[in-house]
């Protein structure tokens, strides 16, 4: 099973709940189009020299909903920023080693 794990991986189709901006189509990530405009702008916001408690007050001023819990949290906000799915970089640890690929088109590219 998780030899057919890391081969529909190596295929495109991912393996389980898709990152927040995200959507499963086909088992393919593909851009979630409300969801991204806030992860793009939760970067666009970082490059700017926003930090994470500044972003997710201004979001939860603002009523954005948060994927993880009823409001914005720093550790939340991590999550995304650090997340290598919204440059276009995927990755999923199969049976015990690291697969990775590039895919598309990231959230954030």
């Amino acid at each position: 099973m998780r030899r057919g794990r890391e081969e529909a991986f190596r295929q495109g189709k991912w393996p389980g709940q898709p990152p927040f901006g995200y959507q499963l189509k086909d088992q393919k990530l593909e851009p979630e189009p409300s969801q991204a405009q806030v992860v793009q702008r939760i970067f666009e916001l970082y490059a700017r020299g926003l930090g994470t408690w500044e972003i997710c007050n201004r979001l939860n001023t603002e009523g954005v909903p948060s994927p993880y819990r009823k409001t914005w949290k720093p550790a939340g906000m991590l999550r995304i920023l650090k997340n290598p799915a919204y440059i276009g970089n995927i990755s999923v640890n199969v049976n015990g080693k690291h697969v990775s690929q590039a895919h598309r088109r990231g959230v954030h590219a």
